[in-house]
């Protein structure tokens, strides 16, 4: 390869090295690529997944094979579900459908991560907002399913 041809290949290298070290984009709790901003991430797509759900079919979804065919639009969070690793509360309604979450403040648990009643961690309330709970703050919210 020429030294012409090197100069431009070294230039995206020198820019996207930083980005993917420090993780580009933020919105995420958590440090880069840290399990927390993985879980908020996935728990956040999950979430957008229920919405388009519930706009299409004019109700939420009652279980995961409901879900799954917004699959495409929840990506992790939906496999996630599909694996086990995410616990949801079907059936409950969400308080608007608006494409900003948060609209209507909804305190109530939709999902969570399997692990979150024993140690804590990310859960997506039913406003879809994804907010960091500890065991007993968990044990203590009310869950959006009526639990």
């Amino acid at each position: 390869m020429s030294s012409l041809g090197r100069r431009p290949l070294a230039w995206l290298l020198a820019l996207l090295v930083p980005c993917l070290a420090t993780g580009c984009g933020g919105g995420n709790t958590g440090a880069p690529g840290s399990a927390t901003s993985v879980e908020s991430l996935a728990l956040g797509e999950l979430g957008e997944a229920y919405r388009a759900y519930q706009i299409a079919k004019k109700k939420p979804p009652k279980n995961l094979a409901e879900l799954s065919t917004a699959e495409a639009i929840g990506g992790n969070g939906v496999a996630s579900a599909k694996a086990g690793n995410i616990i949801v509360e079907w059936g409950a309604a969400l308080p608007d459908t608006d494409e900003t979450p948060g609209k209507t403040p909804s305190p109530q648990v939709l999902a969570y991560w399997k692990g979150v009643p024993e140690s804590g961690g990310a859960v997506l309330l039913l406003d879809r907002t994804v907010k960091q709970m500890t065991a007993e703050e968990f044990k203590a919210a009310p869950k959006a399913g009526g639990k």
